[in-house]
């Protein structure tokens, strides 16, 4: 993810450029314990 920059200026000549930026891993698994078959319910 890219979240951009942004600049600040501490009041003097100099400035200072903050960066936001993330790297996410997601994992997921779905599993149902009974034996009966699998039902959608509306």
């Amino acid at each position: 993810m890219d979240f951009g920059s942004t600049t600040y200026f501490g009041g003097t000549a100099n400035q200072t450029v903050v960066k936001f930026h993330d790297h996410v891993a997601r994992v997921g698994i779905n599993y149902q314990f009974t034996a009966a078959p699998v039902v959608a319910k509306y």
